[in-house]
């Protein structure tokens, strides 16, 4: 992410940009735009209504060749929160025996991770500030931070 954009509210604006638009076409506007063979200059992370108009081109392109019936992006699924996404993934992470190591987001766990003080495959559960261990492992993390 570019520094001083909110990841949560551009996600959600991909969502509503996105809206109703042809998934096989927003697929392939996403691979090239990774792989870097999109046809013009692309600037980083394009905005939500530059992204919506080359997912309209390329569905214009493919409209042609197009399989009946392709499958949209859901105009009906609700837009989950990264901290909603994250809550929700402590309690999966809880139930299968990860231990909370720790309050700290990104920057913290990178700095533990470098000094090594956090178990091997610990994650950080950004959106919320935390930082979980697996389970074997999660008391010599505790012990470190």
């Amino acid at each position: 992410m570019p520094r001083g954009v909110d990841a949560e509210w551009l996600l959600a604006g991909y969502h509503v940009a996105l809206d109703g638009l042809p998934l096989d076409a927003v697929q392939s506007v996403a691979l090239k735009l990774v792989k870097g063979t999109w046809p013009t200059e692309v600037t980083f992370c394009p905005r939500p209504p530059e992204l919506a108009n080359m997912v309209r081109k390329e569905a214009a392109l493919m409209a042609e060749r197009r399989r009946p019936n392709s499958p949209m992006i859901a105009a009906d699924k609700p837009y989950i929160s990264p901290a909603d996404r994250d809550r929700e993934r402590r309690i999966e992470l809880s139930r299968a025996g990860w231990q909370f190591v720790c309050e700290g987001g990104l920057e913290k766990f990178n700095a533990l991770s470098k000094k090594r003080d956090l178990p091997v495959g610990s994650t950080c559960l950004w959106a919320i500030d935390e930082i979980w261990a697996p389970p074997a492992k999660a008391e010599a993390g505790r012990a470190a931070a």
